[in-house]
């Protein structure tokens, strides 16, 4: 690690502590500290500066005062500041720290080590004899949470495994360990005699707690559970009511998704990885700016993004991260267009210029990939996204390609917007894209975009909606936009929603699925079209009933995908929650028309139900009824 991160430029005097002998394997260490000190009187502040790597809680005489740092790396780390005079008091005060180093690369940390290494030891304790009991409380929604064990009677050497899940199957709680990400979060307190209260170090997103103490030797032993919320602390602006009460209730489930998807970035979701996913960035910031037009988490992650790139300019898909098989030329692609979505919202090209000469790195990387044939074909060391859906990934993607064409529009406007050199030329690959695309991805016959080209420059008939979607978005082939939309897209939105089961478990034994259906991800796109070509009535119908679907079965967040399964995909994703966009800028009728919401318009879509509500804006909250 370079020993010179921000807290040590700023407090030169400052130096790492650990414990140990320096030189030893760091995973998963632990170490105390505490320091006593005696006070004259109670000072008017006291300023703190704290790290640690990678995390810390802080206590102040038996108070929790602070935990961190946010994510980042070792060469720009992170450090927090406060004011502990509230906590101290004349005579002895206690300063406490426990601090944790994963020792180990994660999806949100990049370990590195110190010049000079610190190791510490951990031990597993025995858990004696004793009766072993279950509880499982079930929070009524998810919450993304410490839990907190206040315990009575112990006699000592009792332990409390606490087990976190977001579903049950009747009154049994599912865990999956060995299934789709294979992880299960829990942990496991083991008690000294008499009463005592235990926090867990680690916040995570759950329904349902589990808590099975073991080795209860005695009558007597009793214990209370709670629960800490450590989301981001968004103070809500933003708000919907409908008189249809089942669009009332999707948005309050979908802002809280959203709630629970912040802390120190944005997260794909709060009960797996936790992981500051960039394809799903765009749509958390969309969502979470008409709530509060709050853009510090946005910012940091573009920055972040920034800081984890490959030689050739490609970006991870999330940063830090050690997954090093996790780079998503895709999301690089959104990584640079959400430059574009930060400057409309802020009206600010600050970021875009901070960062154009690696966009421009970036975008060399497909020019160079797109040079011999003039389309962005696939490329095998990399992971394609594009959708959870089985979209065609192979040879010369349409769906690909569309993407690489839109970002490179928004890239040529941002840099004529600062007067870079580059635009005309970035600006003309536009433009021979958008020829080469409608040349060789067009089937003539069916008038439809093909899903792409092989290898070898077959065509690859339509079989998915994903390109006509997209190529309304990026206006080519408009003669046939008002087709597709009446024969194609309409229909699908007016008919029953597809089923979702095998996001993970791909059996082709489950019948009646449609693995090439839009997912909840991708309906953000298909809805932007529809509300474009002034069907937002269909928009808002789509969502009462697909997403009033998710309510009716119980759910009081989204879930990643249609019919998600509990411990094998996510229930808790905001990527599917992004029906505060349209809830607001439709039922509400409040749309920006110009970058820093300079301008609006007020064009509600007119349905038999009435609403009323806010959004937010950089400037004002702006309501609507």
């Amino acid at each position: 690690m370079n020993p010179r991160p921000r807290i040590l430029q700023r407090f030169p005097a400052a130096s790492w502590l650990w414990a140990g002998y320096p030189g030893g394997d760091l995973t998963n260490s632990w170490v105390q500290g505490r320091r006593v000190i005696h006070l004259a009187d109670t000072p008017s502040s006291a300023w703190v500066h704290v790290t640690a790597d990678t995390r810390y809680r802080l206590h102040v005489n038996g108070v929790r005062v602070l935990d961190g740092p946010a994510r980042g790396f070792q060469d720009h780390w992170f450090f927090d500041s406060v004011d502990i005079a509230p906590h101290l008091r004349a005579g002895e005060n206690v300063i406490a720290v426990l601090a944790h180093n994963l020792g180990i690369g994660t999806h949100s940390y990049v370990h590195q080590g110190f010049d000079e290494p610190w190791t510490s030891t951990w031990t597993v304790a025995k858990v004696g004899d004793g009766l072993a009991r279950m509880r499982c409380f079930d929070m009524g929604r998810e919450v993304m949470a410490t839990t907190l064990l206040e315990i009575e009677g112990a006699a000592g050497g009792e332990a409390f495994d606490v087990l976190m899940t977001e579903g049950c199957e009747g009154a049994a709680p599912i865990f999956r360990p060995d299934v789709g990400c294979e992880m299960q979060f829990a942990h496991r307190y083991t008690c000294r005699a008499g009463g005592q209260v235990h926090e867990s170090y680690q916040g995570w997103g759950y329904r349902y707690l589990v808590v099975v103490a073991r080795g209860v030797r005695r009558a007597g032993v009793r214990f209370r559970v709670h629960a800490r919320h450590v989301e981001y602390p968004l103070a809500l602006r933003g708000r919907f009511h409908s008189s249809s009460d089942t669009l009332t209730r999707v948005y309050a489930m979908c802002a809280h998704t959203q709630l629970l998807c912040m802390s120190d970035t944005y997260v794909d979701c709060p009960s797996r990885e936790q992981a500051m996913w960039w394809g799903d960035a765009h749509c958390h910031f969309d969502n979470s700016q008409r709530l509060r037009a709050d853009d510090r988490l946005f910012v940091r992650g573009l920055r972040l993004m920034a800081r984890q790139t490959l030689p050739n300019g490609l970006t991870y898909s999330h940063a830090p991260t050690k997954a090093h098989e996790c780079v998503l030329p895709d999301f690089t692609l959104m990584w640079i267009e959400t430059h574009w979505q930060h400057w409309w919202f802020s009206g600010s090209t600050g970021l875009f210029e901070e960062h154009c000469e690696k966009i421009l790195h970036a975008l060399g990387y497909f020019e160079e990939m797109a040079s011999e044939g003039g389309l962005l074909p696939v490329d095998p060391r990399y992971w394609l996204f594009l959708d959870w859906a089985e979209v065609f990934k192979e040879g010369y993607p349409t769906l690909y390609n569309l993407q690489y064409l839109r970002t490179l529009r928004l890239a040529a406007k941002m840099l004529e917007g600062i007067g870079h050199g580059a635009a005309t030329r970035v600006a003309a690959q536009a433009e021979a894209l958008r020829d080469r695309i409608a040349s060789k991805l067009w089937d003539a016959e069916n008038e439809l975009p093909l899903d792409g080209l092989n290898w070898d420059g077959s065509p690859v008939p339509a079989r998915t909606l994903h390109a006509r979607v997209m190529a309304i978005r990026a206006g080519l082939w408009p003669e046939h936009h008002a087709c597709w939309i009446e024969r194609d897209l309409l229909p699908f939105v007016a008919g029953r929603r597809p089923r979702g089961e095998a996001l993970y478990m791909e059996s082709e034994a489950q019948s009646g699925l449609d693995r090439g259906a839009l997912t909840p991800y991708f309906m953000q796109f298909l809805f932007d079209v529809l509300a474009h070509a002034g069907q937002g009535a269909a928009v808002l119908d789509c969502i009462e009933r697909w997403w009033g679907d998710m309510l009716s079965r119980g759910s009081a967040t989204t879930e990643e995908a249609w019919d998600a399964v509990a411990g094998v995909g996510s229930l808790c994703h905001a990527w599917t929650a992004h029906p505060i966009q349209f809830l607001s800028s439709l039922e509400l009728g409040i749309r920006q028309t110009a970058a820093g919401w300079r301008a609006i318009e007020f064009a509600p879509v007119f349905r038999e139900d009435a609403a009323e509500g806010a959004v937010d804006s950089p400037l004002r909250p702006i309501a609507a009824r």
